[in-house]
């Protein structure tokens, strides 16, 4: 009865491959391509665990340079704070008083200590006596 069957399967097996085929010969070329399967299977086992290594290494260096980026961010936002605090408010111009007696002191003070105050703060001003002292210095 077993001899039967496998008789039965060698048969079939012989009648499934195209041309005349003997049985050992289908069994040899059926293993044949189970190896090369196998090994196409390895090596996309391969790529599989390269891509995954790269992308657990991509991923810590994104955090590494999430926590960089922070640090950075930090730093700029108090250099920001330092130099806009370091600015002094814009000199608003003196309002014009309603009374003449107050048009004198307008005139002679409050005109002429705004411009100086502008001019004090303005940094092209700064430069200009900045150079002047180095200058100066040389000799």
């Amino acid at each position: 009865m077993l001899k039967k069957r496998q008789q039965k399967f060698k048969e079939e097996a012989v009648k499934n491959v195209k041309g005349e085929m003997t049985y050992d010969e289908y069994i040899d070329s059926l293993s044949e391509r189970y190896d090369d399967v196998l090994h196409k299977i390895d090596v996309l086992y391969d790529l599989w665990v390269k891509i995954c290594k790269v992308y657990h290494q991509m991923n810590e260096e994104r955090k590494s340079l999430k926590v960089t980026i922070e640090k950075i961010e930090a730093e700029l936002r108090t250099i920001n704070e330092k130099v806009s605090n370091r600015h002094p408010l814009q000199q608003k111009f003196p309002i014009m008083p309603n009374n003449p007696k107050g048009l004198i002191t307008y005139l002679l003070a409050d005109i002429s200590s705004y411009w100086t105050k502008r001019i004090c703060h303005s940094k092209h001003i700064k430069k200009l006596i900045l150079i002047i002292f180095l200058t100066l210095s040389l000799f």
